[in-house]
C-alpha cells in the first residue's frame, strides 16, 4: 500500500518512484528464478496500475454518486500516469524484459475499458484447480488482512461487507469471496454516496489532500511488525469486549 501511495504522491517520472519499482523488480527478480513464466504477460502487468486508476470511478458507480465522471485533467493525467509507471516494471528475461508500459491505455476510455475487459476476462478457463484453490486462500488473506487491520473482532463483519461491496461482483465469483449481506451493503453504500456529494458539492476544498494525511499516518507504521502488533491490539479489544458483555449479563442477572 505505501509503495502505490508514493508512487501517486511522487508522480511515476520521480526518482522516488523508479528507486522503489526497481526495488519491486529485484524481488520480482527471486520469484521468478523460482517459478518462471510468473511475469511473463505485459497485459497483467497493467492490471493494479489501472485498477488504481479506475478504483475511485468505480466505487462512485457502485454507490451511485451524483458526480460518476472525473475531471477532464484527471481523464488526461491517469493514462499517462499509468503508462510511465509501468514503464518502469519488465518481464522477466526469458521473454524479453519487455516494459510493461507497452501498448498501455493511452487515453481515460481506454483505461475504463480495460478495465472492465479484466473483469470479464474468462480467467477459469486459463487456470487449473490448484491455482484457483491458491487464488481463492489469497483473496481471504487480502480479505481478513483489511478487517485485521481497521476493525476489532466483534466489528469485522462490517469490514468484510465494505470490501466485498467494492469487490466486482466477477471478482467475487471467480475468488469464492461470497457476497456482502445485501441490507449492510446498502447501508456502506449510501454511508459513501453521501460523503462523496457532500465533498463535491457542499464543502470547500481540503488544504491538503486526504491521501497526504493517509500517507503521512501509513508512514508511521513500521510495516515490518504491523502484523503482530495489530493482532496483540484486537486480542487486547476482544478480550475487553467479552469481559464487558460478561459484566453487563452479571449485571442484568444480579
Amino acid at each position: 500500500m505505501m509503495s502505490e501511495l508514493s508512487w501517486v504522491f511522487h508522480g511515476s517520472t520521480a526518482p522516488e518512484t523508479a528507486k522503489d519499482i526497481s526495488r519491486i523488480n529485484k524481488i520480482h527478480s527471486g520469484v521468478w528464478k523460482r517459478k518462471p513464466g510468473t511475469f511473463s504477460s505485459v497485459w497483467e502487468g497493467k492490471m493494479t496500475i489501472v485498477g488504481i486508476s479506475y478504483f475511485d470511478t468505480w466505487a462512485r458507480r457502485v454507490v451511485g454518486a451524483c458526480c460518476q465522471t472525473p475531471h477532464p485533467n484527471i481523464q488526461a493525467a491517469y493514462p499517462f500516469w499509468g503508462e510511465q509507471l509501468t514503464s518502469h516494471f519488465v518481464t522477466e528475461p526469458s521473454h524479453g524484459s519487455q516494459s510493461f508500459g507497452n501498448n498501455y491505455p493511452r487515453t481515460w476510455d481506454e483505461v475504463e475499458e480495460f478495465f472492465y475487459w479484466l473483469q470479464d476476462f474468462p480467467y477459469e478457463e486459463q487456470t487449473t484447480p490448484k491455482q484457483k484453490q491458491i487464488g481463492a486462500e489469497t483473496a481471504e488473506y487480502f480479505v481478513q488482512g483489511f478487517c485485521d487491520f481497521w476493525f476489532p473482532g466483534f466489528l469485522q463483519f462490517i469490514g468484510r461487507d465494505i470490501i466485498l461491496t467494492f469487490i466486482p461482483p466477477q471478482c467475487r465469483r471467480r475468488q469464492r469471496m461470497g457476497e456482502p449481506n445485501w441490507l449492510r451493503s446498502e447501508l456502506i453504500k449510501l454511508v459513501i454516496k453521501l460523503y462523496y456529494d457532500v465533498h463535491d458539492y457542499l464543502l470547500s476544498d481540503p488544504s491538503e489532500p486526504d491521501m497526504t494525511y493517509f500517507r503521512g499516518q501509513l508512514a508511521r507504521i513500521d510495516l515490518s511488525t504491523a502484523d503482530y502488533h495489530i493482532r496483540k491490539k484486537r486480542g487486547l479489544q476482544d478480550g475487553l469486549f467479552k469481559l464487558s458483555a460478561l459484566a453487563l449479563l452479571i449485571g442484568i442477572i444480579i
